[in-house]
């Protein structure tokens, strides 16, 4: 995202109407990604929970709940992470259409 959203702000001196249709295109991808991130952050915070409610069994188990918990909790916080990156991407692509529309 970060890498896409430097291209955009470089995109300037390539401006056509190619260009423009390729970030218009690249910005409803975007969006797209953007709409499912939020669910798909839902449910893994709801399979967080049910592990973390699980009952102590055995220290085994106990280990592998516990790593599961630290996957699952790097996981949300990375989607969390990409849907910031996704947001500003879109923000930076919307401005770049409108300015180079004008």
């Amino acid at each position: 995202m970060n890498a896409g959203t430097g291209f955009v702000n470089l995109i300037d001196d390539i401006a056509t109407k190619e260009t423009i249709e390729g970030l218009k295109e690249s910005r409803q991808s975007i969006n797209g990604i953007t709409r499912s991130i939020p669910s798909v952050i839902e449910a893994m915070e709801g399979f967080y929970e049910s592990v973390q409610e699980l009952p102590r069994v055995q220290a085994n188990v106990n280990t592998a709940r516990k790593k599961l918990l630290t996957t699952l909790e790097d996981l949300i916080l990375k989607l969390k992470s990409s849907l910031n990156l996704a947001d500003e991407f879109l923000i930076t692509t919307e401005t770049k259409i409108e300015n180079l529309s004008v």
